[in-house]
Order: C-alpha cells, then structure tokens, then sequence
C-alpha cells in the first residue's frame, strides 16, 4: 500500500506538469505514453531531453510492423518526487 501510494504521487505530480491530452496509459503500470506535437520526430526529441538531463524511450523503438504517431515511454518509479518536479519543467519546455 505504501509503494502504490508512492508511486500514485510521483505519477500525479509528473501528470500535472504535462498538456491534458498529451498521455495515454497513466492508469495501468509504472510508466505511460507521452504523445509528440506533430511534425516532432522521436529521436530528436529524446536527444533534445538528454541534453536536459532526461531520459526517454522513443516508443518506435519498440513497434515493429505498425506506425504509432510520434511518442515517448517515460517511467517515473526510480525518481523522487524531488527530481519530479525539477525535471518536470524541462520536460513541459520540450514538449
């Protein structure tokens, strides 16, 4: 009970940071999809949040035979609340 609430926060204060709309997948496991503006291209994007101290999955890493729009995988479990809120920032400026 306790790790579920803590990671219920960590999700809640990351969501609160991004565009309603921009997350599908929030409501089931440790990580959710964060759908790019169109036109952005995935790999761009992650290098782009590497250079802020981020870490991403661009999710057509993980697609073979189908085409997704553009889209991370960003997983919050192994983060504090502290680096949520500090990394939330830059991830908004990017998106």
């Amino acid at each position: 009970r306790t790790s579920r609430q803590a990671y219920q926060a960590r999700r809640d204060a990351l969501l609160a940071c991004l565009p309603d709309g921009a997350v599908s997948g929030q409501q089931a496991g440790l990580h959710f999809v964060m759908w790019l503006p169109a036109g952005v291209e995935e790999v761009d994007f992650c290098n782009r949040a590497a250079e802020a101290g981020l870490t991403l999955q661009p999710l057509g890493k993980f697609c073979h035979g189908v085409t997704l729009p553009p889209a991370v995988i960003i997983g919050y479990t192994a983060l504090t609340l502290a680096q949520i809120r500090y990394h939330c920032r830059a991830l908004a400026q990017l998106w």
